[in-house]
């Protein structure tokens, strides 16, 4: 038997699925469909349960021991508050809709948050006590590690960046997806962009 984890990143453009072994080992191929404003809770059984069924095409005797899943906004007490990018997901008890699906135990943390612990963790800040890290895609995240703990601040929002104030904005009008797409328009761009890649 193969113990492993479902890994999910629901970000505003995507949402991404893997198993992964307790070293943080990837043991599947990614798995992906694409998001957005109406992506609705029945959607996101849908794909947990494909996720599920594709990890065990592929790793015959899996085990899935738990679900984790990261996702663009605000968390709270097992759900998505606030989430711009997600609003059908909104307020939704996503740790017990997880758990339904996968017949296992889930966790929810802010996709940010989620990250930069796997960073901690496993990558570019394996071994240190404090940590520190911001994301860029759809929108604009940040977390922080401190003496190895990860911070939420009374109003789970410790270390995010995106509302820094800009230029009478906010950074993430700048600097996310949407903003990288405005500004190439502004400058000049002919051809229509959706994203980061397209423009590079």
């Amino acid at each position: 038997m193969t113990d492993c984890y479902l890994g999910i990143d629901a970000g505003g453009t995507q949402i991404r699925s893997a198993a992964v072994s307790v070293n943080g080992d990837l043991l599947s191929s990614l798995h992906s469909i694409p998001t957005g404003t109406k992506f609705d809770p029945q959607a996101l059984r849908g794909f947990v349960a494909s996720s599920i069924e594709g990890i065990k095409n592929e790793v015959p005797d899996a085990v899935i021991k738990a679900v984790g899943m990261g996702i663009t906004g605000l968390v709270k007490v097992n759900r998505v508050v606030g989430s711009d990018f997600l609003p059908l997901l909104n307020e939704i008890n996503l740790v017990e809709l997880l758990s339904e699906v996968s017949g296992t135990p889930a966790a929810l943390e802010n996709d940010a948050r989620c990250f930069i612990l796997g960073e901690a963790r496993f990558g570019a800040g394996k071994g240190l006590s404090n940590v520190t890290g911001i994301t860029l895609g759809t929108g604009v995240g940040g977390a922080i590690i401190a003496n190895g703990q990860l911070l939420h601040g009374a109003r789970n929002n410790a270390g995010e960046v995106w509302e820094i104030p800009l230029r009478g904005k906010w950074l993430e009008y700048f600097v996310s997806t949407g903003g990288l797409v405005r500004t190439y328009g502004e400058l000049g761009g002919k051809e229509p962009v959706t994203g980061a890649a397209e423009i590079a």
